[in-house]
């Protein structure tokens, strides 16, 4: 029976011949229109069951191409838009390292001379080389310097940026290569009480202003002041002494951590609580190539094995290994966390983990409920062929009932009789007369009567009146004629319910109510059949339970979201940007968990019927992607994705256009400050943790599904187109305060994506395996066998053909694969799988070899490329030399211009900005930005376009040259309004 929205008709769960269809006359050829010998199809490019299959492959192949060429063309799109960003927006962190594991005694002086020791530029740049992670060799010179171009390398002369700086003397940092050393003190409790209670004393600001506000208005006319206006004076009052008590409460905790630290401290150490002790350090370089440098020692710091064998000439004071990471940017420091240990981070991340665990379980147990009341209703349901073959064969008395003597069809249709009437049964329920049209009711052949074991005395139920709760056991016609058809014609003896001539009756008045009058008016039209109106409760409640389950899914995604967010913030990671990416990157873990994986883990057969949990939770009927699959587990999964394609997007439109328009006109009439006006129209912030996942589940659900649910295609893209607009929208209409966020979740992006083709090429594999949906071409099995090793089963049965080795080949393979005849090393002998399986290995081994050999890979291909490059150009340059040759003389016209090579600048923090640009760069010249040539070399300056002030009292006059530091746009991170 098709799913509620009647998606499974567009999958591949909709290929081949059900087996109760072929068992229909009425729809088989030549009375119906389908082919129930499968022999040829009925579609409009072709009538083979095996082109159909290969249009199928071929169609899922090309948009698998076309899906890589996206890849492609996207990664190359984002690395190069990263590359420019970089490149043409300057930042501190580009100059800055992150410095931990130093000594709590360590000075800003004590760290400034190691790393400026360290990373001299004057010096030849040195290297050690480290073996199996753990194993440094020598230090040695390098003979090639990445840097070498750069004809820049000045030490610090400057150090206005050090103004009203914290540094104990911004002397230091004179004629020396660092530009600034930041430490960070150990008081992060302080920090974040002191945050905590700051919305109190934005509210405490506020209400002075209105107070202010309304005490202005009443002075200028006090007669015309109104009584509300007076009201609002005095409970704004009140506020302000509530808030006031509030602060004072807040201070009285903030002196009390600081009391509670002090006498800790003393108690541990005999000492006071030091202050002033060092966490970590920020080193801010004045070159970049310094930074490449200290980077590049320290390129395995965060890895215990090699931070424990870290050369004595990069241990702090030779004693302290170093651990040294890339600086976020400094509006991106969380800086009241960075105290927090990585094991204290360890144990707040183990608790997010297990609340996230007992939502999935949550979700889980939902769906297996829905699952539950699936069998339920399936329960009801009589075994496979009763309503087309068996109940006809049982009243004919024969198994030939399609047709009469004289060859004419019969038909075998069961109908309600209102006007007769039938006595309650044992219980008091109703009883109804259902009974076939056509009147035939056989006596049996008695010569033919013989019984099996199972059933020594079979039932023959013909009794026209039937209720809903009967339990009275039936047996089908071979059972009665046992030597006949179960011994001679291998027919199934089977036993079915009375209830179960109801069921048929009432599914078929099902299906055609549901196809005349829709499924809403023709649910309810068919319980005006009042046989089956319980039928009907059961299919709506079992329907109803299908779209819950869908809906819990959805619902435990938003419910992960703002709890994977709370939980962030109770993780206290060091930066906005590592917040952002394991807040996205677990949101999406868990949706696609919850959206994709548990649904299929609950309603597989793992075979633990016998485990007392497990059979509740892990009980499901399905061995493999088969008929069954699609119009249960594969349409929710297809509910799932179409709320999660609209839901989202509807929630946007009305917060844009509804929720938002209504909240302002209903108080901005009764806002009397700027502050209070500008608060109200200020929009929430943009938070692109949150898109990220949601895209990323869609596209990953939809890549893993989409082979045999191809519709999921469809909904992806209406999805993605959502998404664009609604977020174009969103960012112009909704978002005022917009959060700049770096490219970490960008390059996370793309190394995840390229693995969704591999695993769409992996399912896709198995679910056209299946041979009762796709009619498949078979290799040639002797030679496959003889390849594989397996030359000993062509040798035992020699005469076998390819469906006989088929066959003995399932049987065999059972012993290793646990699937047995559902396993996929049975299904690869078709030629179109073993297509996507050898296509799904040769995307995954690449993928595979990619991450972990990717930079030699590509090291060896662009010195492939300049031997090729060099081997083509060869003939051209050896033309061109021949016709040099053959001039009359040397001509005296190479100038100093032409003889002079472009060089290498880069920007020096501390120094006037100057960096080297192409010829084709144009400069932003209303930031003051100019572009010169001096030498050969395009050279990108910048001037003050008119006098200001620093907020540190530095003055620049208009026309001065801006300092490198000066030219910097740190990104903007919104942490609040």
């Amino acid at each position: 029976m098709a799913d509620p929205l009647q998606l499974a008709y567009s999958s591949i769960g909709n290929g081949g011949v059900n087996p109760d269809t072929a068992a229909t006359a009425r729809s088989c050829l030549p009375l119906g229109d389908i082919d129930c010998t499968w022999d040829t199809v009925d579609t409009p490019l072709t009538s083979n069951p095996k082109t159909v299959t290969w249009i199928v492959t071929l169609t899922d192949v090309l948009y698998s191409f076309f899906f890589m060429c996206f890849l492609l063309f996207y990664s190359y799109r984002a690395t190069k838009a990263i590359k420019e960003h970089q490149n043409k927006h300057l930042t501190p962190a580009r100059y800055a390292v992150m410095v931990r594991g130093l000594p709590k005694d360590a000075t800003e002086k004590q760290i400034l001379d190691h790393f400026n020791n360290l990373y001299d530029l004057h010096k030849d740049e040195e290297y050690r080389k480290l073996w199996f992670g753990c194993c440094w060799v020598r230090r040695h010179k390098v003979k090639r310097s990445r840097s070498e171009k750069a004809v820049n390398r000045n030490l610090v002369s400057n150090v206005d940026h050090l103004e009203e700086s914290a540094t104990i003397n911004k002397d230091l940092y004179l004629n020396t290569w660092i530009a600034e050393v930041s430490v960070a003190h150990p008081t992060g409790g302080l920090l974040r009480t002191y945050l905590s209670s700051k919305h109190l004393g934005d509210k405490k600001e506020e209400v002075e202003a209105l107070i202010q506000t309304l005490e202005a208005q009443k002075s200028l006319a006090p007669m015309d002041f109104n009584a509300a206006d007076e009201k609002l004076i005095h409970s704004s009052r009140k506020k302000l002494d509530k808030i006031q008590t509030r602060l004072e409460k807040t201070q009285r905790r903030i002196d009390s951590a600081a009391a509670k630290a002090a006498k800790i401290a003393a108690t541990n150490t005999q000492q006071g609580f030091n202050w002033e002790a060092c966490e970590c350090a920020f080193v801010v370089f004045n070159n970049l190539e310094s930074r490449r440098r200290c980077l590049l020692d320290y390129r395995q710091s965060t890895r215990w094995l090699a931070r424990n064998w870290q050369p004595e000439e990069l241990q702090f004071r030779g004693e302290f290994p170093l651990i040294v990471t890339r600086a976020p940017e400094p509006s991106n420091i969380l800086w009241e966390n960075l105290e927090v240990t990585n094991r204290g981070r360890f144990y707040r991340q183990l608790v997010t983990n297990l609340v996230t665990i007992a939502l999935l379980v949550t979700s889980c147990a939902i769906i297996s409920a829905a699952k539950t009341t699936q069998d339920q209703f399936a329960s009801k349901t009589p075994p496979e062929g009763l309503c087309d073959r068996a109940l006809p064969a049982v009243y004919y008395a024969d198994t030939s009932f399609s047709y009469n003597a004289q060859e004419k069809p019969i038909i075998w249709s069961l109908a309600w009789d209102a006007n007769q009437t039938c006595t309650p049964g044992t219980s008091g329920d109703n009883r109804y007369h259902i009974a076939y049209t056509n009147g035939i009711l056989n006596e049996f052949d008695s010569s033919r009567f013989s019984y099996g074991t199972i059933y020594p005395n079979p039932n023959r139920c013909v009794d026209p009146c039937i209720s809903e709760s009967s339990t009275e056991v039936c047996n089908t016609l071979p059972c009665f004629y046992y030597q006949d058809l179960v011994m001679v014609e291998g027919r199934a003896c089977q036993a079915y319910d009375a209830s179960h001539v109801l069921y048929c009756f009432c599914s078929t008045q099902l299906a055609t109510s549901l196809k005349n009058h829709g499924f809403v008016n023709g649910a309810r039209k068919l319980w005006d059949v009042l046989p089956c109106r319980g039928f009907t409760k059961d299919y709506l409640v079992k329907n109803a339970f299908t779209l819950l389950a869908a809906g819990i899914v959805v619902t435990v995604n938003f419910l992960l979201n703002n709890i994977l967010r709370m939980f962030a913030v109770f993780e206290r990671h060091t930066s906005e940007s590592t917040r952002t990416i394991r807040v996205a990157v677990r949101m999406f873990g868990a949706q696609f968990l919850n959206t994709a994986l548990i649904v299929i883990i609950v309603n597989a057969s793992f075979g633990l019927s016998s485990v007392p949990v497990a059979k509740e939770l892990l009980g499901g009927k399905y061995r493999d992607f088969e008929r069954g699959w699609y119009p249960t587990v594969g349409m929710g999964i297809a509910t799932t994705m179409l709320l999660n394609a609209f839901l989202p997007q509807f929630t946007l439109f009305m917060q844009m256009y509804v929720v938002s328009p209504i909240r302002h006109w209903y108080k901005r009439r009764s806002i009397r400050t700027q502050a209070k006006m500008d608060k109200l129209y200020a929009g929430p912030t943009f938070d692109i943790s949150l898109r990220y996942p949601m895209v990323l589940n869609s596209v990953f659900v939809t890549m893993v599904f989409c082979g045999g649910s191809p519709v999921l295609l469809f909904i992806a893209a209406v999805a993605a187109a959502g998404v664009y607009w609604f977020d174009k929208l969103s960012i112009l209409y909704l978002y005022s305060i917009k959060t700049t966020y770096d490219e970490i979740l960008g390059e996370v992006t793309l190394e995840v994506l390229p693995w969704t083709l591999a695993l769409h090429l992996g399912f896709s594999a198995w679910m056209y395996g299946n041979a009762e949906l796709l009619k498949g071409t078979m290799l040639d099995l002797p030679w496959l066998l003889k390849s594989v090793g397996l030359s000993s089963v062509v040798k035992d049965h020699p005469d076998a053909t390819s469906d006989e080795l088929y066959y003995i080949l399932t049987e065999n393979l059972e012993k290793y694969d646990v699937l047995g005849p559902n396993g996929f090393l049975v299904k690869i002998v078709y030629s179109h799988v073993m297509l996507m399986t050898v296509l799904c290995c040769i995307v995954s081994i690449g993928l595979l070899l990619y991450t972990i050999f990717g930079t030699i890979v590509f090291v060896v291909l662009g010195q492939m490329w300049a031997v090729i490059k060099h081997a083509l150009l060869f003939p051209i340059e050896q033309i061109q030399s021949l016709f040099s040759k053959e001039d009359d003389g040397p001509k005296e016209t190479d100038t100093l211009e032409e003889e002079t090579l472009p060089v290498t600048l880069l920007p020096e923090f501390t120094e006037p900005f100057l960096m080297s640009v192409s010829r084709k760069h144009r400069p932003d010249e209303g930031l003051g930005f100019q572009r010169i040539k001096v030498d050969n070399t395009y050279e990108l300056t910048c001037v003050w376009p008119e006098d200001m002030v620093h907020e540190n009292g530095v003055e620049r006059k208009g026309g001065e040259r801006k300092l490198t530091w000066e030219v910097m746009q740190a990104p903007v991170k919104s942490r609040g309004r």
